[in-house]
């Protein structure tokens, strides 16, 4: 008879016990891995999906925001367009294209993709170009004391000296959006911008300001201030019937600007030299940019509208111009100074009951801000409509 030893049965048990053990913590490891292996796969799936907007398909890997607009292209949008212009920009057109994006926090919406856009170290890259889609609200593009322009203002944008040599600080609408938009404020330090002539601080500043976020995805770039009234530095008196899309384009890029010294034609008398470029962060649309973003119609192509001067799109028998053309709002304002009744206080603006026009650059027209996005930026999800734009990620 097998004697009974108790310590032998006590160890099989331990071990019994011990196989468990280790089994139950093996799988428990296990789970551990595969939920982990799960949240951080979701969590890099959710940061990196875009949307193909041709078959609505969802991609795992990002693409960056220019490759997107290239390949939409590519594969047929009619959203897109060329401009013709020695740059060859594409940009977005029609009535309401799919040009939407996030941008602090609010609605943007893309001009285009801009080429050989000369950045503050003097090197060209393709950038897109943005415009806020509300705008903040209705502001002078610059005004003055009464006894300079009667008031009305001064259409240098960027800083410029005086005719001693003296600094000029640019035009107020410069200086809010580049400082005050941007958290610094220096006009703004009563709570109001200049909304009038004769220096009038009339309406409160907007609520609106960049994050750090926001400031840190926009390209410092120089801007052109060419005058469209202005043929390679003379006065074109047909302006007004002369300046179709790219008329305006070209005018707009040009190294000559408005001479107020030794000018036979233009006496500035608020003594301030023009120049043809300014370096910064913020700015507004080119008439060109307005120009080109038309998509036309069934009775007046996209070809007519851009073969036509923008100031006579309003005498077209319909509509097709302006009614297709996303940027056609409200009265609002651009970039581009101009000279008219040998006065220096208009800039281009309007759009509003179909017309184009200069108006003196103290009165009060919505501003939408421009920017042009750093080059590196991903699409990390949206299809670029109004109810699910794109969504950027570094």
């Amino acid at each position: 008879m097998k004697r009974f030893n108790k310590h032998a049965a006590l160890r099989r048990l331990d071990n019994k016990n011990n196989s468990k053990t280790k089994k139950r913590t093996i799988i428990t490891c296990v789970v551990v891995l595969i939920i982990g292996i799960l949240y951080f796969s979701f969590a890099r799936f959710e940061s990196t999906v875009s949307f193909n907007l041709i078959n609505g398909t969802a991609n795992i890997q990002s693409i960056p925001l220019i490759d997107k607009i290239n390949e939409l292209k590519i594969n047929g949008s009619t959203e897109l367009e060329y401009d013709g212009t020695t740059d060859n920009n594409l940009r977005y057109v029609g009535a309401n294209p799919n040009n939407y994006i996030e941008f602090n926090g609010e609605l943007w919406r893309i001009i285009g993709l801009m080429n050989n856009i000369e950045k503050e170290d003097g090197t060209t890259d393709s950038f897109i170009k943005i415009r806020n889609f509300k705008g903040l609200g209705g502001y002078s593009w610059d005004t003055s004391d009464s006894s300079i322009n009667n008031g009305h203002g001064i259409d240098q944008w960027g800083e410029s000296t005086y005719l001693d040599g003296t600094p000029y600080e640019g035009a107020d609408l410069m200086r809010e959006l580049n400082n005050d938009y941007l958290g610094n404020i220096v006009v703004g330090t009563d709570g109001y911008w200049y909304a009038s002539s004769k220096n009038g601080k009339t309406l409160r500043m907007p609520s609106s300001i960049l994050s750090e976020n926001a400031k840190s995805l926009i390209q410092i770039v120089k801007w052109n201030l060419g005058s469209p009234s202005f043929n390679n530095g003379v006065y074109d008196s047909n302006y007004v019937s002369d300046l179709m899309p790219g008329t305006s384009y070209i005018r707009e890029r040009t190294n000559l600007n408005i001479i107020c010294s030794g000018n036979e034609n233009f006496d500035c008398d608020d003594n301030v030299n023009r120049t043809s470029m300014w370096t910064g962060k913020v700015g507004l649309i080119y008439p060109s940019d307005y120009g080109y973003a038309t998509g036309g119609g069934g009775t007046v192509n996209r070809e007519t509208c851009l073969n036509t001067s923008m100031y006579g799109w309003k005498n077209l028998e319909v509509d097709d111009c302006t009614n297709n053309d996303w940027l056609y709002s409200s009265f609002q304002w651009t970039l581009s100074p101009l000279i008219r009744n040998n006065t220096e206080e208009y800039v281009i603006g309007g759009f509003d009951f179909d017309y184009f026009g200069n108006y003196t650059a103290s009165q009060n027209f919505t501003v939408y801000p421009v920017i042009y996005l750093k080059n590196n930026l991903l699409i990390r999800s949206g299809d670029g409509t109004e109810t699910n734009p794109y969504r950027l990620t570094s």
